[in-house]
This record gives structure tokens, C-alpha cells and sequence, in this order.
């Protein structure tokens, strides 16, 4: 049931954002699909919404986020993950690397999907890495602005410390004179 709710919802998806075009009956078939008609129906879907306005993405992505939620239909999470999410924007890194992981250990008989996917999973998690890394350099980096800008100001105050010393001295001697 949960196969053709997920067909169902892709075309109600597909039919919103291409207005009433019309389609080759291909979520019908999708349980049915060989490898190379489900890597070649996961590419068309991600051009086709490569192909969406920014707001049409947004609204496909929130649907198919909702649909995950509640079927866990890992062709749902590899559109989300691989076609919707530009920098991240449909889902985050973390739910990225979660939903790879899932997929990896989901009954999914795609050898090919699954190397992409293993591909995948290094890259987000190198660059998760990195991030975490470069949000240390920043935390980091805002550390050290703080102490120099703390320093800039005592060395300020120092130095009119030193104007008025300079100028009790010049009175002095001055006055000694």
C-alpha cells in the first residue's frame, strides 16, 4: 500500500509543478522496475525537478519530507537527498547522512544505487568533518578577535596613561626649572 500511496504522490507532484503535462504512467510501474529503469526514473525525477522554480522545490521538498516521515520509502529519501537539496536546503547535512545510512541498510536490491550511496556517505561525511573543523577555526577565530580587541583597548588606555604621565613630567620639570 505504501508503494502506491508513494506513486501517487509523486504524480500529484509532478502533475502540481508541470501544470497538466502529460506523463508516461511511470509511478504505476515503479515496484516493477528493473536497476536500470529505477537509476534512469530517479535521474528523470531529479532533472525534472532540477527544472522547478525556487518556491515549487521548496514546496516539493516539504511534501516528499512528509511522505518519508511517514512511509520511509528509501526512492523518497534518494530524491531528497541527491534532487532537492542544493546546499542543503531541503534537508541538512546530518539528516543527509542519516537517510544515506538508512537507505544503505534499507531491502534495496539497486547494487548501483548502493555504491552511489557508499560514494556519498564518504563525501557527506568528510565534509561534515570539515565543518565541524571550520566551525572550531571560527569559534576559534572569534576567540582570538575578542582578546585582541581587549588587548587594543588596554593598549589604549595605557597609552593615555602615558600622555598624562608625560605631561605631569613636562609640568614638573617645568616647575623646577
Amino acid at each position: 500500500m505504501t508503494h502506491h500511496l508513494f506513486r501517487l504522490f509523486l504524480l500529484l507532484i509532478i502533475l502540481t509543478s508541470h501544470g497538466c503535462q502529460t506523463l508516461n504512467d511511470s509511478l504505476k510501474t515503479w515496484v516493477t522496475l528493473d536497476d536500470q529503469d529505477q537509476i534512469q526514473r530517479l535521474l528523470k525525477y531529479g532533472k525534472q525537478y532540477d527544472e522547478l522554480s525556487k518556491e515549487q522545490r521548496r514546496s516539493t521538498c516539504k511534501q516528499l519530507k512528509q511522505d518519508y516521515e511517514k512511509q520511509g520509502n528509501w526512492q523518497t529519501a534518494w530524491l531528497l537527498v541527491y534532487s532537492l537539496n542544493d546546499n542543503f536546503n531541503c534537508v541538512s547535512l546530518k539528516k543527509s547522512l542519516a537517510m544515506l545510512n538508512t537507505i544503505q541498510t534499507m531491502e534495496n536490491p539497486n547494487k548501483q544505487l548502493q555504491w552511489v550511496n557508499k560514494n556519498q556517505l564518504k563525501l557527506l561525511n568528510n565534509l561534515n568533518t570539515l565543518q565541524k573543523q571550520n566551525n572550531k577555526v571560527h569559534k576559534r577565530n572569534r576567540y582570538i578577535h575578542t582578546k585582541l580587541d581587549q588587548a587594543k583597548q588596554q593598549l589604549e588606555e595605557l597609552n593615555a596613561k602615558i600622555q598624562d604621565l608625560k605631561a605631569i613630567e613636562t609640568s614638573i620639570n617645568r616647575k623646577t626649572q
